[in-house]
């Protein structure tokens, strides 16, 4: 995994004027079916599970805590004034099987300043069904300056969390979709980013297998986004 995340070294004013920035295929550096079995073992039917043992141990193989955090938290730094922990991150993996019809079309923006999304077990469907591909908007609004701010664009934005909304951003190219298919993680500016996921459906080959890496959340204690993982987690 030595130069994995070079490109990103290499590019920092690029990623952050473009918002988001794809890696080499994770087949091509470690036995990805492997940790996925694993992983899948571990969350046992849940929809989100933080920093499982085969999980953590993934993120090291990668390293991501070791070699991409500190890069992102010089980032942070710089463009955002960002004054925390290198240790502030949180990191989930979500299992979404066919035909669960509620993590499907959810609109948001993270609370983190970066989000990275390793793909493991990538579901395909046929004849026009959907397998949970995701559709992302980055540069949707600027970087907001106060908590009051993110909490007001979260709200206004919440119009798109819905199929048809979010099916009209597409065909109008305001959404871009990627499918994953060849397992290359994503990384993108989290707090102005709009993202969210078509369904998982029925006709989907098998259950959807990703895992999200969050980096540095500027809010108070009060956001809006550490509430919602404290939920998360009881």
């Amino acid at each position: 995994m030595e130069h994995y995340w070079q490109a990103l070294e290499q590019s920092r004013e690029g990623f952050m004027e473009r918002g988001a920035m794809m890696f080499p295929a994770l087949s091509e550096s470690l036995d990805v079916d492997a940790y996925a079995r694993e992983i899948m073992q571990e969350v046992v039917g849940r929809t989100f599970c933080a920093s499982s043992p085969t999980h953590a141990r993934l993120l090291d193989a990668l390293e991501v805590r070791n070699e991409l955090a500190p890069v992102l938290h010089g980032m942070a730094r710089e463009h955002f004034g960002y004054q925390g922990s290198l240790e502030d991150q949180y990191h989930i993996a979500r299992l979404v099987t066919p035909g669960n019809s509620t993590e499907q079309y959810r609109a948001h923006f993270d609370s983190h300043l970066f989000t990275l999304v390793i793909p493991l077990i990538i579901p395909t469907a046929t004849d026009g069904n959907e397998a949970g591909e995701l559709l992302y908007r980055p540069n949707a609004r600027r970087h907001p300056r106060s908590e009051l701010e993110n909490t007001a664009g979260k709200v206004w934005f919440k119009r798109y969390a819905n199929r048809e909304r979010a099916t009209r951003l597409l065909e109008k190219k305001q959404f871009t979709l990627e499918n994953f298919a060849e397992r290359r993680p994503m990384l993108f500016s989290g707090r102005t980013t709009l993202y969210t996921n078509r369904a998982v459906s029925l006709a989907a080959s098998g259950p959807r297998l990703t895992l999200l890496a969050h980096f540095f959340d500027p809010s108070p204690r009060y956001g809006v986004g550490k509430l919602l993982r404290t939920l998360r987690r009881r």
